[in-house]
């Protein structure tokens, strides 16, 4: 779910799955922003967070400065679910996984989006 932090022009963010989707803008003095497809399921248990460089390139690092945050999200662990297998072991029962449930951005996240600076 996305939810505003701050009144005016966001960069269009749309959730698609796993993955939180920024289309291509442009911002400033005619600056272009190509836009970008960020899948949160690597930042499980962990926060997420966007930033605009200040030529147009997105990123992830937290460890540099950038000229703005485009979003942020606490994005949970994912739950397991245990899985019956069509393989047998050698008492004839089913094989048990387990397996991750897909993450659904729009359903299990909560991003906050932050407007351009005016």
């Amino acid at each position: 779910m996305l939810q505003m932090v701050n009144e005016g022009r966001p960069a269009t963010i749309t959730e698609e799955d796993d993955k939180l989707v920024v289309e291509p803008f442009t911002f400033g003095d005619g600056v272009q922003c190509q836009g970008g497809a960020f899948s949160l399921n690597e930042w499980e248990g962990r926060c997420f967070r966007l930033y605009l460089n200040a030529d147009g390139s997105l990123s992830t690092d937290d460890t540099q400065g950038h000229f703005w945050q485009l979003a942020e999200a606490q994005v949970p662990m994912r739950e397991i679910v245990m899985v019956e297998t069509d393989d047998r072991d050698e008492n004839d029962m089913p094989i048990v996984v387990s397996q991750k449930q897909p993450l659904n951005v729009a359903e299990d996240v909560v991003v906050s989006v932050w407007a351009f600076p005016e």
